[in-house]
C-alpha cells in the first residue's frame, strides 16, 4: 500500500480537529504505558483466582471471567480485588498523553477507569468538563467532554463483567445516546486499541448495528503490527480505516520510555508525526499559503491586520506609508518564494485566489526591506471601485429595497440577503433590519454557511441592544430575545476554520480593535498638529502620518461597511471618523509662512490641497455638525477646496438631500447629511455656477414647513455666498419670493427664523435692486398688513411691518412704500396721544421703523423711550427681573438711534449718567467713564475717532490689552508678530 492513503487520512483527520469535530477513543494500551495493567492483565488476574482459564485461546472468557468472580466472591471482594489491581500505586501521566490533547479533540471517549485524562487536561491547560455518569452529562460547561464511557472507581460503576455489557443502555441511557450522537456525526479515531481488541470490537459492533451506513468512517492507529492488505480492506469495508505504523518510511525515533516498551515508544512516535505532519511533509509554499488565507475568501474586505496574523511569518508587516505592501526583513519566507516565482506555476488558480484575497484585504503587493517583488496592477482599481459602491449606497440614504422580499430568502445568495439586511439599517429601520438578520441566521446556519450566521447574529446582537436601549416599544419577548444572544457562545461552538475567518469581529465585538485604531488616528493628528507648528514657525517636516491615518481609516471603514457590520451607530466608531476629519483639516489649514530665501522652499509641504469625494462623504455622513462647526473654526479654515469630482458628488447628492428632506425621508439622518453639506459648502470656495445650483436647491426648502435648522443652515450658505458675490440676483429675488409665499401660508415662520435669514435676503436684494419682487405677492403681503391693523392686533401689526414689511421696506413701490407710511404714521400718533410708558415691543416696532428709514424720528417718543428707561433703571429689582430685559431694550435701542442719527446728543446728555453701566454697546457709543470692554468685537461699531477717546481711559485701555493677549495666547508666533507690528503696537504705541 502507497503511504498516499496514510498521509490523506492524517489531512481529514487534521482537517476533523480544525473544524472542532474529532472525536478520540482512548484505550487501556495509553493507560498501559503508566505502569496501569491492561484489560488481558486485569482478567488473567481475575482468572488465577477462578483456577486460571485459558483466556488466549478462548477470547469469549474476557466477559464471562468477571462475571464468574463477582458471582463466586461477591460485590464486596470483586471491588476490593480491583481495587488492589489498580489503586495499589500512584500512577502519572505519560508523553503519550500530551500528544492526544495536541491533537486538540473536541471530545474524549475511554474505556479506561483511570484518571489520567483528567491530569492530562490539566497538566495541558486544556478545559474538558469529565463525565462519569448520566448525571454528569447535563452540567458541561466547556462544551468539550472527557467521556468515561464505562464509568470509574469513585462512583463504584465500572463496566467489566457480562452482566455491566448487558445493562449497559439502562446504567448509561444518556452517555450511550451522547456517544451515538458523536461518533455518528464526527471524526472518529482510536488510540490504544488493536482490532482484536475484544472492547473495541464490542464497542464498534454496538454502534455500527445502531447506525448503519450513517456511520462516519473512522481511523484506528495499528503500531504492533505490521501492514496487511486483506486485513485493512477488511475492515475498510466495514468503516474502520487501519493506520499502519510501517507505512511511514523513516519514521523520526524517540525514545520517551525505556527502550523495553516498544509499544510506547512506538505509538509515542506515530502520533508525534501526527502532531508535526505539515511541518515534515513540507507542503506547497502556494498551496500552504492558500490553505491558511482561504478562509477569508467569503468575506468582502479583509483587514491587513489578518492576514500578516494567519501567514504568522517572522517580521511580516503592513506597510501604512503609502505603498499599502506586505513587507518582509527576511528574503527568504513563502511569500517571498510565491512571488519570486510566478513564472514557474503552470496552473496559476491558487496564485490568483491569493493575489484576489490580498486585493480584498487593500494590500498593492509584496516586498522586502530592499525591493518591491510585486506589484497587483488590480488593486486600485479594485479598492476605488469597492469605495465608490459603498458611498454611492450610503449616501444616497434612501437605497431601493426589492419589492419581492420574499424571494431574495428561497435562493441561496446570501450577499443580496445581507445586503437587505443593511439597507434596513442605514435607513433606521433597526426592528426590520433586526428581522431580516434573524431570518438569514436560521437559513445559514441550516445550509452550514457559518460565517453568514455569525454575522447574522454579531449584527442581531447590536441591533437589539440599540432597540433596547432607544425604543419604548419593543416587546418583552423580544428583549428576552435580545438578552439570550451570547456571541461568544457562538463563536466557542464554530468550526475552527470558521473561527479563522471572524476572529477579527471578536476583537471588534469588544471594541477592543476600535480603541486600538483609536489611538493610533489619534496620535496620527497630534503629528499633523505638530508638523502644523512647525511648518507654521518656518520649519521644515516631510511626514507621512497623514497617508497612515488615511489608510487605517479607509481600511476599517471599508472592513465594517462591506461587511454589512451595524455598528457605526456606537460612539466608539463615530469618534473615529471625528479624529479622522480633525487630522484632515489640521493639515489642510497648515500655511507655510516661511519668507525667506532656503533650500527648504523648493519642497512641498505634505497636506491635503483639497477635499475629494471620500473626504467629503466622510465628513458628509459620519459627523455632528456641531463637531465639523467646531473643528473649521478651531483651524480656522475659511475657504476649502473642493474637488471638481467632489463637487459634482455634491451636486448630485444636494439634490436627492433637498428631496428626502421635503419628503421627510428618514428625516434625522438626512437632515444631518445636508446640513454637513451646508456647512462645508459655506466655507467651501465655489464658482457662480456652482453657488447658484446649490441656491436653486435651497430655494426648495423655503416654504410653510420649514424648521429652525433648515433656516439656521440655509442662511449660513446664502449670506456666505453673498459677501463673496456668487449669487446672481434673479436668484436672491426667487428666494425673497420664496420666503414671502410662505410667510403668507404659515405667518409662524419668523418665529422659526432666529437667524434672521428673511432680514438677511432682504439686505443682499436691496443691494442688487434689479429683478422686481413678484408683484401679487407684494400685494398680498400688504393686504395682510392692513387686515392686521383692522383687526386692532396690536402685537401682530408690530410683528408683521417690524419682521416682514420694514426690511424689504427700501425696495417696495412707490405707492406701496406710501401705504405703509401712512399706516406706521397712523400707529406712531396713538402712541403719542396715549403719553404712556413704553413697552418692550413698541420700543423695538419704533427702533426698526427708524433704522429702516420708513419715517422720521419723533422727539416725543424718543423722550419717552429715554425716561422709561430711567424709570425702569431706577425701580429695578434683580429678583424681578424678566427676559428680554426690557432696560436692555431701551439702552439698545437708543444705543442705535443715537448711531444712526435718529437721536441727537442734546436729547439724551442729561440722563447718560442715570444710563451708563448697564449695557456694555450704550457705554461704548456714549463714551461713558470707567467702560470695561469684555467683547471684542463690539469694537466694529466704533470708529476711530471714538477709539482714541475710549483709550484714554485707563480701565478700557487695560481691558482692550487683556482680550488681545488672551486671543493672541491662540494663534501661532507668527501671526502673534504680525498682529502685534500692524495693529496693536501701531495703533497704540503712543497713548
Amino acid at each position: 500500500m502507497v503511504d498516499n492513503f496514510l498521509d490523506t487520512s492524517i489531512k481529514k483527520i487534521k482537517e476533523a480537529s480544525e473544524n472542532n469535530k474529532l472525536v478520540i477513543f482512548v484505550g487501556a494500551g495509553v493507560s498501559a504505558n503508566s505502569g496501569i495493567p491492561t484489560w488481558s492483565e486485569l482478567i488473567k488476574s481475575l482468572s488465577k483466582d477462578l483456577g486460571d482459564f485459558d483466556i488466549d485461546k478462548s477470547p469469549e472468557l474476557f466477559l464471562k471471567i468477571p462475571q464468574y468472580y463477582f458471582n463466586e466472591r461477591g460485590e464486596k471482594e470483586y471491588f476490593e480485588k480491583l481495587d488492589e489491581i489498580f489503586l495499589k500505586n500512584k500512577y502519572k501521566t505519560n508523553p503519550i498523553h500530551k500528544e492526544i490533547f495536541k491533537l486538540k479533540p473536541t471530545h474524549i471517549i475511554t474505556t479506561n477507569y483511570d484518571t489520567l485524562l483528567e491530569e492530562a487536561a490539566i497538566e495541558e491547560g486544556q478545559f474538558f468538563h469529565t463525565v462519569k455518569y448520566d448525571l454528569h452529562l447535563p452540567y458541561n460547561n466547556f462544551n468539550k467532554t472527557i467521556i468515561k464511557m464505562h464509568g470509574d472507581f469513585e462512583h463504584r460503576n465500572i463496566v467489566l463483567k457480562e452482566d455491566d455489557y448487558l445493562n449497559y443502555s439502562k446504567n448509561f441511557t444518556l452517555i450511550e445516546s451522547y456517544i451515538k450522537s458523536l461518533i455518528a456525526t464526527n471524526t472518529v479515531l482510536f488510540i490504544g486499541y488493536s482490532v482484536n481488541d475484544p472492547n473495541f470490537n464490542l464497542i464498534f459492533q454496538w454502534v455500527k448495528n445502531i447506525l448503519s451506513s450513517h456511520f462516519q468512517p473512522a481511523y484506528l492507529i495499528e503500531n504492533s503490527k505490521e501492514f496487511s492488505r486483506i486485513e485493512h480492506s477488511y475492515y475498510k469495508n466495514r468503516g474502520i480505516n487501519i493506520l499502519y505504523k510501517n507505512e511511514i518510511e523513516g519514521l523520526p525515533f524517540t525514545d520517551v520510555f525505556n527502550s523495553n516498551n516498544v509499544r510506547g515508544n512506538a505509538l509515542y512516535n506515530f502520533l508525534n508525526y501526527f502532531n508535526t505532519f505539515d511541518k515534515r511533509k513540507e507542503i506547497n509554499d502556494l498551496e500552504g499559503v492558500y490553505e491558511k488565507l482561504s478562509c477569508f475568501e467569503d468575506l468582502n474586505f479583509i483587514m491587513p491586520d489578518q492576514i500578516t496574523k494567519r501567514l504568522n511569518i517572522k517580521s511580516l508587516a503592513y506597510d501604512l506609508f503609502g505603498d499599502r505592501t506586505l513587507t518582509t526583513l527576511e528574503n527568504e519566507n513563502p511569500l517571498i518564494d510565491i512571488f519570486s516565482n510566478i513564472e514557474s506555476f503552470s496552473d496559476k488558480t491558487i496564485f490568483n485566489k491569493i493575489s484576489k484575497i490580498f486585493l480584498k484585504a487593500n494590500i498593492r503587493g509584496v516586498s522586502t526591506d530592499k525591493e518591491l517583488i510585486i506589484e497587483f496592477e488590480d488593486n486600485d482599481d479594485f479598492i476605488n471601485s469597492l469605495i465608490t459602491k459603498i458611498i454611492k449606497t450610503d449616501s444616497t440614504i434612501n437605497p431601493t429595497t426589492p419589492n419581492n422580499l420574499t424571494s431574495i430568502f428561497e435562493g441561496k445568495d446570501y450577499e443580496s440577503m445581507l445586503r437587505l439586511g443593511y439597507v434596513f439599517y442605514k435607513q433606521n429601520q433597526f426592528h426590520d433590519s433586526y428581522t431580516v438578520f434573524k431570518t438569514i441566521s436560521i437559513k445559514a446556519f441550516k445550509d452550514k454557511k457559518y460565517l453568514i450566521y455569525y454575522i447574522s447574529e454579531f449584527n442581531r446582537k447590536h441591533l437589539g441592544n440599540f432597540l433596547m436601549n432607544n425604543s419604548k416599544k419593543i416587546s418583552e419577548d423580544l428583549k428576552i430575545e435580545i438578552q439570550d444572544i451570547n456571541l461568544e457562545e457562538i463563536y466557542d461552538t464554530l468550526p475552527s476554520i470558521e473561527k479563522k475567518s471572524i476572529s477579527f469581529l471578536t476583537d471588534i465585538q469588544n471594541f477592543n480593535f476600535i480603541y486600538k485604531v483609536q489611538n493610533k488616528i489619534n496620535k496620527h493628528v497630534n503629528a499633523l498638529k505638530n508638523t502644523k507648528r512647525t511648518v507654521e514657525n518656518n520649519g521644515f517636516s516631510i511626514d507621512s502620518t497623514l497617508q497612515r491615518s488615511f489608510t487605517e481609516l479607509t481600511n476599517i471603514w471599508m472592513f465594517l461597511e462591506s461587511n454589512y457590520l451595524c455598528i457605526d451607530i456606537y460612539s466608539e466608531i463615530k469618534s473615529l471618523y471625528l479624529s479622522f476629519v480633525e487630522g484632515i483639516f489640521v493639515s489642510y489649514s497648515t500655511q507655510n509662512n516661511s519668507t525667506g530665501e532656503t533650500f527648504f522652499n523648493d519642497l512641498p509641504i505634505n497636506k491635503i490641497e483639497e477635499l475629494d469625494i471620500f473626504e467629503v462623504y466622510i465628513i458628509m455622513t459620519k459627523l455632528k455638525t456641531k463637531d465639523l462647526s467646531q473643528i473649521l473654526t478651531d483651524y480656522n479654515v475659511n475657504e476649502i477646496v473642493i474637488s471638481e469630482p467632489a463637487l459634482e458628488f455634491v451636486m448630485h447628492t444636494l439634490e436627492t438631500l433637498v428631496n428626502d428632506v421635503l419628503n421627510n425621508k428618514i428625516k434625522d439622518k438626512s437632515e444631518n447629511y445636508l446640513y454637513n453639506l451646508l456647512t462645508l459648502l459655506s466655507r467651501s470656495k465655489l464658482n457662480v455656477d456652482h453657488a447658484n445650483r446649490i441656491g436653486s436647491k435651497l430655494k426648495l426648502l423655503i416654504n410653510e414647513e420649514v424648521y429652525f435648522n433648515e433656516f439656521k443652515y440655509i442662511n449660513r450658505f446664502i449670506v456666505s455666498s453673498a459677501n463673496k458675490n456668487l449669487l446672481n440676483q434673479n436668484l436672491i429675488s426667487q428666494l425673497l419670493n420664496s420666503y414671502l409665499n410662505a410667510y403668507l401660508k404659515n405667518r409662524r415662520i419668523l418665529e422659526f427664523d432666529t437667524v434672521g435669514l428673511y432680514s438677511n435676503l432682504a439686505k443682499i436684494y436691496a443691494d442688487y435692486n434689479s429683478y422686481p419682487l413678484d408683484e401679487d405677492t407684494i400685494t398680498n403681503v400688504v393686504n395682510v398688513v392692513n387686515i392686521d391693523y383692522k383687526a386692532e392686533n396690536r402685537n401682530l401689526i408690530y410683528n408683521t411691518l417690524q419682521s416682514v414689511v420694514y426690511p424689504i421696506f427700501s425696495i417696495l413701490k412707490s405707492e406701496e412704500k406710501e401705504i405703509i407710511k401712512i399706516l406706521t404714521k397712523s400707529i406712531l400718533e396713538k402712541i403719542i396721544s396715549a403719553q404712556s410708558p413704553l413697552d418692550s415691543k413698541t420700543i423695538s416696532f419704533y427702533e426698526s421703523m427708524l433704522l429702516s428709514n420708513v419715517l422720521e424720528a419723533n422727539t416725543s417718543i424718543n423722550k419717552l423711550i429715554i425716561e422709561g428707561t430711567c424709570k425702569l433703571i431706577e425701580n429695578q429689582n434683580e429678583s424681578l427681573k424678566t427676559h428680554p430685559d426690557p432696560i436692555y431694550i431701551g439702552l439698545h435701542a437708543l444705543t442705535n438711534m443715537y448711531k444712526f442719527d435718529h437721536l441727537n446728543l442734546e436729547e439724551i446728555k442729561d440722563y447718560l449718567k442715570m444710563l451708563g453701566g448697564h449695557v456694555e454697546y450704550f457705554d461704548l457709543i456714549f463714551n461713558i467713564e470707567g467702560v470695561k470692554l469684555t467683547n471684542l468685537n463690539l469694537l466694529v461699531y466704533i470708529n476711530e475717532e471714538e477709539m482714541e477717546s475710549l483709550m484714554k481711559q485707563e480701565k478700557f485701555k487695560n481691558s482692550v490689552y487683556e482680550l488681545f493677549e488672551e486671543k493672541l495666547e491662540d494663534l501661532t508666533l507668527e501671526k502673534r508678530k504680525d498682529i502685534l507690528s500692524k495693529i496693536y503696537t501701531r495703533r497704540y504705541k503712543n497713548l
